[in-house]
């Protein structure tokens, strides 16, 4: 189990003992020892507090952040950079369907990087326009 794991992984990478990791939660040391185990998983109101310990999304956290996940981020990528640049080179159509993605990736910062870029663009090209109309 990837959780048991990374419970464990994240938890000495932090320099931590299981009794300072159950302190810290208001759990037992026995409780995350089973964790780390795989006999037992945290509560769930616990992952967003592991999580933010950590550094990590919860989906890192459980370990759902795979290979899958990869390839389809890369696949939308890939389709971004042939919106945004030309010949197509439509930044609200690009801007679109970051939007759309975002909901699969809400913590990919690269994403969001991208469409503060392609909204960026989008408003330079507006104030230029309504320079030119004058």
């Amino acid at each position: 189990m990837e959780l048991a794991a990374n419970l464990k992984r994240l938890r000495k990478e932090h320099d931590m003992t299981q009794e300072d990791l159950a302190k810290l939660l208001g759990v037992t040391a026995q409780a995350v020892s089973k964790w780390e185990r795989g006999e037992s998983c945290p509560d769930i109101t616990l992952l967003p507090a592991l999580a933010a310990h950590y550094g990590v999304s919860i989906e890192d956290l459980l370990g759902v952040n795979g290979q899958a996940n990869k390839e389809k981020r890369d696949a939308v990528l890939k389709k971004w950079q042939k919106l945004i640049l030309p010949p197509e080179g439509v930044r609200a159509q690009a801007a679109d369907y970051l939007r759309e993605q975002l909901r699969d990736f809400p913590q990919d910062w690269d994403l969001w990087i991208k469409l503060g870029f392609c909204l960026d663009g989008m408003y330079v090209s507006s104030i230029s326009s309504a320079h030119t109309s004058l």
